[in-house]
């Protein structure tokens, strides 16, 4: 139970369940207040094979609760694994995501995190567009940004499982690419590798001229400074070459979205175009890179070993290339 003091952690578990999806175990875990979360937590939390446990960010006036589903491999230990997180689509299916991803995390040995940002807390304005406006469009203020969860996630597994890792990376595809992009642009101290997005429906174009929020960076609240700072980021844009429907029921439709192309395979490459022109306005170097992956449409599996490769290599000084 919660002890109710400053600093204090918290952790509630009840019996292991079976796992439908997986066939794996299911254990339940409520974390509170976890500012100083210790490595005695770690072995609780994050064991071998998949699982999931509930996490509370102690920094929400809201207490809000995420599942995070999660894949160990196991031959190796949480304290040593790099850490990536997988973001979900617009279903909020976590668990699908998980499960997908398994295989690349045995291959490339990473603890693999992927947390559940259920609609019902997490609409698509605090979801997709990172919870930097209201639902009128005004701007919050950044502690109110969905993007901090993710970081302090991070700690927070780092300090339960004495994991040293500086940095993370991290995918989203769809609507999780939408996140992941946004990401990138607003929160210049963010502690990513690499970062990919990978067939977002639309974008926000990482320039102020033009479009306005959220098209566009011009009203946005961002600086020229955040623009560059996000420029010089790692981020990859991965896109399915047959990501090309344009009656897509998920696929945006309104005016703006409509300017940056008819279908996502479009509006990715204008995505990059745009952060390639606009780094060179600026005079500097992008690090952004498009690659693209023959026969994918918007399906995740299809992009998954692509996405792999690309979150553990180095990156290049070409513009991209295809898979």
């Amino acid at each position: 139970m919660n002890s109710g003091l400053p600093g204090k952690r918290s952790v509630e578990t009840v019996a292991p369940t079976f796992d439908g999806h997986t066939g794996f175990c299911t254990r339940s875990v409520r974390l509170t207040n976890m500012r100083h979360a210790n490595s005695a937590a770690g072995p609780a939390l994050i064991g071998p094979g998949a699982c999931n446990f509930r996490y509370v960010d102690d920094r929400s006036s809201t207490e809000k609760a995420l599942t995070v589903w999660y894949y160990r491999p196991l031959h190796i230990s949480a304290a040593i694994a790099p850490i990536v997180f997988v973001m979900h689509g617009v279903k909020r299916d976590a668990h699908y995501y998980r499960d997908n991803w398994r295989d690349a995390a045995e291959r490339f040995g990473f603890l693999l995190l992927c947390p559940e940002f259920a609609k019902a807390d997490y609409p698509r304005v605090a979801y997709q567009l990172g919870n930097l406006v209201d639902g009128a469009g005004e701007p919050l203020p950044e502690e109110e940004w969905t993007f901090g969860l993710i970081e302090r996630l991070f700690d927070f597994v780092r300090e339960a499982t004495g994991n040293p890792s500086e940095q993370y990376r991290i995918y989203g595809h769809s609507a999780g690419a939408q996140f992941v992009h946004r990401l990138a642009l607003f929160v210049p101290e963010v502690r990513f590798a690499t970062a990919i997005a990978a067939n977002a429906g639309w974008y926000t174009m990482p320039t102020f001229d033009g479009e306005k929020f959220p098209y566009g960076l011009k009203k946005s609240g961002s600086t020229l400074e955040r623009l560059k700072s996000a420029l010089g980021k790692h981020l990859v844009i991965l896109l399915g070459e047959q990501d090309i429907d344009a009656d897509d029921p998920h696929l945006r439709k309104s005016e703006g979205a409509r300017r940056q192309g008819i279908n996502r395979f479009e509006r990715g490459l204008a995505f990059y175009t745009t952060a390639r022109d606009e780094a060179a306005e600026l005079g500097m170097m992008s690090n952004w890179e498009l690659v693209t992956v023959p026969g994918a449409a918007h399906l995740d599996p299809q992009m998954i070993p692509a996405a792999a490769r690309e979150l553990f290599r180095s990156p290049r000084t070409s513009e991209g290339r295809a898979s």
